[in-house]
């Protein structure tokens, strides 16, 4: 087991012995993952840095430098970097400085078998291993404790936010019923341009919450199995009334003849998030098309789900494809959306379906006619 991680390993060897060189670098060659050559230590730094070395093996005296100094600027890079000094002289005369340099092995010259090399390599091959998994488990310790943390702070802010936003909401829809059952003056129609933005933040501002609850809530979402193809239809159907409301017709293309093993909501989240974006989408004053259109194809492939949607909206700009699934990147007139939906969708296709999702701008004929519109590419394992 030791020597598959010894396969693991980048090492980089200093020795100006070049026929010696040769028959160790024959040993490592056949053993590790790669190695380095360096005939005199010069560039070390950059050597170690480059080729992400693991462990250094030094000829003690170099023509021009000796193998404790090359100790010395390893330590001063990094101390998790394994030293191995070979000497062909007798150890005891090194043994102090290279106790306190840390040298994890000593091995006398010359190596007359390969095990004498591989053994104490395949000890540090391990040790490293260790190493890298104790460094592993502690920083996800640590990720842990900072969700946790942040969900409980999340939890807080939509409980003391979400009180006051819908008071807010109330009284400004409040409000603009009274000012409309006036007689309306260019004054009332500013008014109520006022209010029917302050309900339009908090609306925004609720859903904010909506989405940072909704992903503080991943974990708790547990797969099932599903008929894929009605379950879509159901979700479409709940949107009915803000469909035809809009205008805007959903075509769905689902060829899964099986049940598939995912989290319900978590494809509903899915279908949400991409269906009210086509509709903000639609909205915007600059988008004019005979027929609003969605359009969505489900395929299975082996163990692979693939979902394309897309609608006639017309795309976006290119230079905004690549922040579409940033943090609080929106290109909603005026910045009413504050960009998290999307994040949000990402991350729970990426981290809670472990699926990926990309984003692009495509031309396309359906229902014989010529569309534009931005389309969403979603890997799905099932």
């Amino acid at each position: 087991m030791k020597e598959k991680y010894l396969k693991q390993c980048n090492i980089l060897y200093v020795e100006d012995d070049q026929v010696f060189a040769k028959y160790i670098l024959e040993i490592l060659k056949k053993e590790v993952k790669d190695v380095i050559h360096s005939p005199n230590g010069e560039n070390l730094t950059n050597l170690i840095m480059i080729n992400e070395i693991d462990i250094v093996i030094l000829d003690i005296k170099l023509a021009n430098i000796s193998g404790i100094d090359l100790c010395k600027e390893i330590n001063n890079l990094s101390r998790e970097i394994s030293i191995v000094l070979l000497s062909a002289y007798p150890k005891k005369e090194y043994l102090k400085d290279a106790i306190e340099l840390g040298v994890d092995y000593f091995i006398e010259k010359p190596i007359l078998n390969e095990n004498e090399l591989l053994s104490p390599l395949s000890n540090l091959a391990s040790k490293i291993r260790i190493k890298r998994m104790e460094k592993r488990l502690e920083v996800l310790e640590n990720t842990e404790k900072r969700l946790s943390a942040m969900d409980k702070m999340i939890s807080n802010l939509a409980h003391q936010w979400r009180q006051p936003l819908n008071i807010i909401s109330i009284i400004a829809s409040a409000l603009r019923y009274e000012k409309e059952s006036r007689t309306i003056s260019d004054e009332t129609l500013t008014e109520i341009e006022k209010l029917d933005n302050i309900v339009l933040q908090t609306q925004e501002l609720s859903k904010t919450l909506n989405s940072f609850n909704y992903f503080s809530e991943l974990e708790k979402n547990k797969s099932e199995k599903i008929d894929l193809c009605f379950f879509i239809k159901e979700n479409i159907k709940k949107l009915d009334k803000v469909l035809i409301d809009k205008d805007i017709e959903i075509s769905l293309e689902c060829n899964v003849n099986q049940e598939v093993l995912i989290s319900k909501n978590m494809l509903s989240y899915i279908f949400e998030v991409l269906i009210n974006n086509s509709i903000d989408n639609f909205e915007k004053e600059t988008i004019i098309v005979e027929q609003r259109y969605i359009f969505i194809d489900v395929t299975q492939e082996e163990n692979l789900i693939s979902i394309s949607f897309v609608d006639n909206g017309g795309g976006v700009e290119n230079k905004d494809l690549e922040n579409i699934f940033d943090p609080y990147f929106s290109t909603k007139f005026n910045s009413y959306g504050i960009g998290l939906s999307l994040y949000t969708l990402y991350l729970v296709v990426k981290y809670g379906l472990n699926g990926n999702i990309d984003a692009y701008n495509k031309t396309f004929n359906r229902v014989d006619t010529y569309n534009c519109g931005l389309c969403y590419d979603i890997t799905i394992p099932s």
